[in-house]
Formats: structure tokens, sequence, C-alpha cells
């Protein structure tokens, strides 16, 4: 710990449902609003800059820091510039924004991993990567290359190829799975948690996050693929940064509570919906929501 001071608990809320959410969601309601209270008047302090950092504490550092905050290209509401809080907040030490500091101060919190943790994380050329595989050795992370080379190999740069909806790994290797906005981009996101669940130990965890739309029972369908391979859109194309193609990455789902419902019926014996927020920790915006599922 580089500070001796006593840091503030992350504070959140868990939820198996989406009436479970609305229950506590009600209790919660005064924090919500003066949270909200909080990042209104940090915007109107500095309504007339596109470019802001915001200091706090980075849990993935463990110090304090300066967050930054982009509101070029935020939305107007009410004559303020709303930014994409999930994105942006980037730290100026570790470069991680929000969404992904946020997923790693849930799992260290949900599952106290140590240095003999087995972990697969679903990305690999990636900042949020080498922090972990830096901290824990036995991290085997990888990207999706499609038929490029055979899965389960590298390439000359040393980047592990896997598809999530058929990996290469043994049964029962992996204490930990982390995926983080992968499983959107997966038409058959029902066969990726099913093989998830096989290469995940005994009361192993998968700790992921996807767009979640809270206050929605149901999934969204945006694409599909039908029988001859062929992209089928039913809402407007939706595309996502991708570290390995410039061209982004479609978006086939956006995720509601019926997902917690089929990661259930896969054959996972527990799943939470884990909300949290935090001025403290850099954590502003609505609805910041990871999912832990245990083997």
């Amino acid at each position: 710990m580089h500070t001796s001071q006593k840091l503030p608990h992350l504070s959140y809320l868990k939820a198996k449902s989406f009436d479970e959410y609305q229950r506590l969601r009600s209790v919660s309601r005064e924090l919500y609003i003066l949270m909200q209270d909080i990042e209104q008047a940090i915007l109107y302090n500095h309504q007339d800059q596109d470019h802001v950092e915001l200091n706090g504490y980075c849990h993935v550092c463990d110090s304090f820091s300066h967050f930054k905050i982009d509101c070029s290209r935020g939305r107007n509401v009410n004559d303020l510039k709303i930014p994409n809080w999930r994105e942006g907040l980037a730290c100026v030490k570790c470069r991680l924004n929000n969404r992904k500091r946020g997923s790693l101060h849930i799992f260290f919190r949900e599952c106290s991993p140590s240095q003999e943790s087995k972990i697969y994380l679903t990305e690999q050329k990636s900042p949020l990567y080498k922090h972990v595989a830096q901290k824990f050795p036995l991290t085997c992370g990888s990207e999706y290359l499609g038929e490029k080379i055979a899965y389960g190999t590298m390439t000359k740069d040393g980047i592990r190829n896997e598809s999530l909806t058929g990996l290469s790994f043994e049964n029962n290797k992996f204490d930990y799975i982390l995926s983080f906005d992968v499983l959107e981009h997966i038409p058959n996101y029902i066969q990726a948690f099913k093989e998830c669940l096989r290469v995940l130990k005994p009361k192993g965890k998968l700790v992921f996050s996807v767009p979640f739309n809270i206050n929605s029972p149901s999934n969204i369908i945006r694409a599909k693929v039908d029988h001859e391979g062929n992209i089928i859109h039913l809402k407007p194309a939706q595309y996502h940064g991708d570290p390995m193609s410039k061209d982004g990455v479609l978006c086939f789902q956006d995720f509601g509570w019926q997902m917690l419902d089929e990661i259930r019926e896969v054959g996972f014996s527990c799943v939470e919906a884990i909300i949290y927020r935090s001025r403290f920790y850099g954590y502003l915006g609505n609805s910041h929501t990871v999912f832990v599922a245990q083997k």
C-alpha cells in the first residue's frame, strides 16, 4: 500500500435478478441522487473546458492519481456536456479507464486472487492484460485472430489465438476467467458461457463486464448470423473499438437481466450483478456493473 491512510470502503449493490435490483435501488435512492449531484457539480465547475483531470485514488495503481475526463464529444443535457463516463476517466498512470479499473477492483475484492491463481484473460494486447500478468504470473491471455492460425497457438509476437466458443484448454484448468466487454461481440454467447464453465475449476469464478441495460429485464439482439454465415442486422449496426482491427468489431447484443438466468441455465451455481459507483475511486456515471458467476 503506497499510503498509510485507511482507504474508504467501496460500497456496491449485489443483485441476482431484476426484481431484487429494483428493491435495492429503492432503498439506496438517496445515495444515487447524491452521486448525481456530485457529478453535475464537477461538470458545472469545468463547463468551459473540454478536457479535465479529476483527482482520486486508483485502486489498480494503489496510489493517488488523476483521471482524464473528455467532454469534447459529450452529450448535451441541460446545457451541460455529459462525457462517456464508462469509457473515460483513464488514470494518467496505468492508463486504464473507468470500466477497466472498476472491473479489476471488483475482481480483487470478490475473488482475492493469489500468486498461485491460474487466471485466463480474454485479451492480450492491452494495458489491462499487462497489469494482471505482472501481478499474477500464472496469467494466460489471448486474442481472437480467427482462422489465421490454429486455435491454441501463438503468433511470432507471442499472441495466443483463442475462440471463446471453442477454447483449446482442458477441463477444470483455471481459478478465474476475466472477460471485459467481449461477450457482446459473440453471436453464440451461450456457447461462450458453456466453455467458460468447462475450463473453470470447481468453485472457480467468471468475472466479466458487458454493455448492460440495467433497466431491461430482457436482452436486446442487435444482429445475428444465419445458417449460411451471413450477418442479419436487426438494429442499426454498432461497432466497438478493437485492438486487433482499425475497423472495430460488431456488437451483436445488448444484455439485460435475462442474461443472468441464461448463465444459471448453463450450469453456473451462482451469478450476481455488482453495481458500483465512487467519487473517491473515480467510478463516476450511472449503473457501472460487473458480473461474477461461480461454477
